[in-house]
Formats: structure tokens, C-alpha cells, sequence
């Protein structure tokens, strides 16, 4: 049964898939279904791949963050742009945990700091969340000057 209903997932996201990414995929799904931030990522890299990148399905870590072969800040912007809804809902599937005020402020002092730096860093949402694809598509986060920036941040 279980093989029955992950082939009818997987049948449907690569039909929704074939009809345009920039859709997204959650909003052609029957609502009883559940597209969970997995699938979403995998969706993305799909969308990606059918933009020209070449970008393998991710894997997972122990916690369930995705570990992409092809660095985020390697995808051109044209794919990111086609693919963007997917990414923004394999964001807003993950498990949120709430952050208290002060670590808030000081992920908006950070985000401060960066921009400071020369990079284009978003500051964190209301759930102390920074918008992680944004980043990656943004700067070249294997740069020198990353490095130096998040370093003077962390710091200060």
C-alpha cells in the first residue's frame, strides 16, 4: 500500500512538473494530500534541471536538511526565478521553532552587519528565518569576502 501511494506521489509531482514550475506544486495537489519539504526540495531541483541546471535530487541529513551536490549560489538566476515558488514552499513546509525577542534582534543586527559588508543578506522573518535560497542566489557565500564578513558579524 505504502509503494501504491508514493508511486501516485511521485507520478503527480513529475505531472505537475511537466505543467510549469512557476506554479508550484501544492497548489495543483488534492487537498487531502500532504506534500511534505522533501518532496518540495526534490520538486525544486526537477524544476531546476528542466531550466537547463543540473542539479541532482538533494539528500538528507540526519535532521532532514537538504544537502545539495551543486552549491545553491552556483544556480543561475533564470532557474531561480522559474523555480522560485517551489523553493518559497519547501521553506514554509519546514518545522518552525520560535525564536525568543533577543535572538531575533541579534539575527537582525547580523543581517545588518552583512549588508554592511557589501552582500545583499535579507534580515531574518518574524520566526528568526532567513530566507536561505535568497542568500544562496545572491552571493557567492565560497568568496573571500563572505568569509571575512560573516566573520567580522559574528564577532560583533
Amino acid at each position: 500500500m505504502k509503494t501504491t501511494v508514493a508511486a501516485f506521489v511521485v507520478s503527480l509531482v513529475v505531472l505537475v512538473l511537466g505543467a510549469g514550475c512557476t506554479s508550484g506544486i501544492a497548489t495543483h495537489l488534492a487537498p487531502a494530500t500532504t506534500v511534505n519539504q522533501a518532496q518540495l526540495y526534490t520538486a525544486w531541483a526537477t524544476c531546476v534541471r528542466q531550466h537547463g541546471g543540473t542539479e541532482p535530487d538533494p539528500t538528507f541529513d540526519a535532521q532532514g536538511r537538504p544537502q545539495w551536490q551543486v552549491p545553491l549560489n552556483r544556480i543561475p538566476a533564470a532557474q531561480w526565478q522559474a523555480c522560485h515558488s517551489l523553493w518559497d514552499q519547501a521553506q514554509a513546509a519546514a518545522p518552525r521553532q520560535a525564536v525568543d525577542t533577543a535572538t531575533l534582534q541579534m539575527r537582525v543586527r547580523y543581517s545588518q552587519c552583512m549588508r554592511q559588508h557589501g552582500l545583499d543578506f535579507p534580515d531574518p522573518s518574524s520566526n528568526g528565518e532567513w530566507d536561505k535560497g535568497y542568500i544562496a542566489s545572491h552571493n557567492d557565500t565560497s568568496a573571500p569576502s563572505w568569509s571575512a564578513a560573516n566573520q567580522a558579524c559574528l564577532n560583533s
